[in-house]
């Protein structure tokens, strides 16, 4: 692909100064948006030209249309969905494999229609056992992946509304950590459980879902560090213990 010539870069850049023009480009750069409940994205093409000058930030700023489909203004289109609604939670939650709770929101329809839970599982040991929880590797993964990709601070998702539009109110979000020990076997026994829960209402940004769920994050993997420091320093106790064992049965001989 030949490099755009001088005169070709001058006209771009005096079509890019026409905010309209400018409008009409990005919109037609971005998927027409759907009406059903399958879950979707934020125009994050959007999030990248809005970083590309002050002609683009103006424009998307100034564009309700380019805003709706960041998600950085409401959408309230006539009988939405709760889960079409919370599109922005959705999209957040989904990359960090938190799992929508149906069966309470099931329940929830007849009672609190317009909130939606998230949930997930954690397992945590005070001893070094044989056994992996794979929930908790899959979601430190991902939570290190999108901290990676999106985690800046100054990222312009982060001021997505929870909720977009009227039919959703608020969004729980549930992580249940299972504390245990070992048997003689090496084998996990649960002993306790630590329910920790945040709700945030629909005007908030999802900035407060994020920064809520990256403490808890890091502070469990602070937990978990310092119990495989603690079993290392049992095993190297125990080494040790064998070796003066040892030692000592030599001296009998």
């Amino acid at each position: 692909m030949s490099k755009p010539t001088q005169a070709s870069a001058l006209v771009a850049a005096k079509v890019f100064a026409i905010p309209e023009l400018l409008e009409l480009i990005l919109l037609g750069a971005v998927p027409e948006e759907s009406d059903n409940d399958e879950l979707s994205e934020p125009a994050l093409i959007l999030f990248r030209a809005f970083r590309v000058n002050q002609s683009f930030k103006a424009t998307i700023e100034g564009s309700a249309k380019l805003q709706r489909l960041m998600w950085l203004q409401t959408a309230n289109a006539p009988n939405q969905s709760i889960k079409r609604s919370a599109s922005p939670a959705l999209w957040l939650l989904a990359q960090l494999r938190m799992d929508l709770d149906t069966v309470d929101n099931g329940s929830m329809r007849r009672s609190q229609p317009e909130r939606l839970t998230f949930y997930a599982e954690i397992a945590l040991f005070d001893q070094d056992v044989e056994y992996e929880d794979t929930q908790y590797n899959a979601l430190q993964e991902d939570y290190n992946t999108f901290k990676q990709r999106f985690g800046a601070p100054e990222a312009s998702w982060r001021n997505m509304l929870v909720a977009s539009g009227s039919a959703c109110d608020s969004v729980a979000v549930q992580v249940t950590v299972h504390m245990g020990f070992c048997d003689e076997q090496r084998h996990p026994v649960f002993k306790d459980s630590v329910v920790i829960s945040w709700e945030f209402v629909a005007d908030e940004k999802i900035d407060a879902i994020w920064r809520q769920y990256s403490r808890l994050m890091e502070a469990l993997k602070a937990k978990e560090e310092g119990i495989l420091l603690m079993a290392a320093r049992r095993w190297e106790a125990r080494e040790q213990d064998k070796s003066r064992i040892s030692d000592w049965t030599d001296d009998l001989e």
